[in-house]
Order: C-alpha cells, then structure tokens, then sequence
C-alpha cells in the first residue's frame, strides 16, 4: 500500500477470481545518474509459469515506470536460474549501479530494464 500511495503500482493476474500472480513497483525514483525505479515483486503461482502472464506484468509495470519519468527499472532478483533467464528474455541486463535502497540482499542478482 505504502508504494501506492508513493505513486507506484500493482498489477495482478486473475483466474476465476484467484490470484495467480503480481507485480509492484515502487513510486520513489533514484538517480544514478538515470532515473530508476524500483519493481519491488514479481510472482507467478508455479502452476502457471511459463504462460506469458510474468511478460505482461513486467511489462504492465514498466509502462508505469516509464510515464513515472523513469529511464530504468531496478531488480532486486533472486540468482535462480529460471528468475535469471526470466528477466534476461525480457532484455534485462546486469545493472549498471547497484543501488542499495533497492537492493533486498546480497546475494540477489541485481538487473535492469531499460525503458528508453
């Protein structure tokens, strides 16, 4: 509730009234020097992986990120090879600045979509 009341977002994904994955992002922006913004959580029920509803919100989310102003998206991600590769078919890249704000742990991979 708390990045949507920053001015992040959040998206779901829905069968029969279940949810079955979703997505945030946080509404803060950090410099470095671009504009980041932060997808704090991306989930899909295992059930339901590889069906394309994780592309859609990732890019569900970017598409707020970018009309928030941000140039790049910051990912925090899990180092599973399925998380990993997940985020590499989308075009993400090893990030440029590790921002430690945006950073749940040390042993995350850090990433980054550009959005421009």
């Amino acid at each position: 509730m708390q990045q949507i009341e920053r001015g992040g977002a959040a998206a779901g994904a829905f069968v029969n009234g279940r949810m079955i994955g979703f997505a945030s992002l946080d509404g803060i922006l950090m410099s470095r020097p671009e504009k980041y913004a932060n997808l704090t959580m991306l989930f899909i029920d295992n059930r339901w992986q590889r069906q394309g509803i994780g592309k859609k919100l990732f890019q569900q989310i970017c598409r707020h990120a970018k009309r928030k102003g941000a140039d790049r998206v910051f990912i925090s991600a899990i180092p599973s090879h399925d998380t990993i590769s997940f985020y590499f078919s989308m075009g993400c890249l090893d990030a440029a600045y590790i921002i430690g704000e945006f950073a749940d742990t040390e042993y995350d991979r850090y990433l980054e979509y550009h959005l421009k």
